[in-house]
């Protein structure tokens, strides 16, 4: 004998049987709405990151000939989860920590993907090239430590544009040219290192007036 299926909330008249299957289906469609939206998140989560490609690209120019760095790798996920040497916050590197690591490559644009950056830290390698224009972009920067590498040139006179720039290392490279005047304007600075450099020409007075100055 045929029987209808009786839904426990509801009565036995056709009417509450039709609208308990309605509720069944209903919630049926919403559970795989939410499942779609869940996995297009995931999706969408794990799609190109701008922050991790820039950085994968900086080590490569950096040149890690030393394999120091091994887990920086844009097919892993969000450089703020799990890559060495990062500092984050609110999901965006706000620090890079790769001194002393055997580098011997030079800076790369992409570095400019890095909205957030404060601090960086570069020193005690082998890095070459010239002080680039680029950096002067980086609004954030408040920490920049270059010493003891091999850079060459001059400071670029833009570098007077990073206005939050507190702490300004560049000792012990191969620089040479004009202090710019510019860096006068970075009325935060506490600190300027440039000693061991070849610069020539007379050092803007204003400059005197940093804490550390040498």
């Amino acid at each position: 004998m045929l029987q209808h299926k009786v839904f426990p909330e509801c009565g036995n008249s056709v009417a509450c049987r039709i609208f308990c299957r309605w509720k069944v289906h209903a919630r049926l469609i919403l559970s795989w709405l939410i499942l779609i939206d869940l996995l297009s998140s995931c999706s969408s989560s794990t799609g190109p990151d701008i922050e991790g490609e820039a950085l994968v690209e900086l080590l490569k120019v950096l040149n890690d000939s030393n394999k120091m760095i091994n887990d920086w790798n844009n097919n892993f996920v969000s450089p703020c989860f799990s890559w060495s040497h990062i500092t984050c916050r609110n999901g965006n590197v706000i620090s890079l920590s790769l001194a002393s690591k055997g580098l011997s490559g030079t800076l790369s644009p992409s570095i400019t993907e890095l909205k957030f950056l404060i601090s960086l830290e570069l020193q005690n390698n082998n890095l070459s090239g010239v002080l680039p224009d680029y950096l002067s972009s980086m609004a954030h920067l408040q920490n920049l430590n270059l010493a003891n590498n091999s850079f060459t040139g001059s400071i670029p006179t833009t570098w007077g544009q990073l206005a939050n720039l507190k702490h300004l290392v560049a000792s012990r490279n191969k620089l040479s040219g004009y202090i710019p005047d510019s860096l006068a304007n970075i009325t935060g600075l506490s600190e300027l290192v440039l000693s061991f450099n070849s610069f020539t020409g007379r050092i803007p007075t204003r400059l005197f007036s940093v804490p550390i100055f040498e």
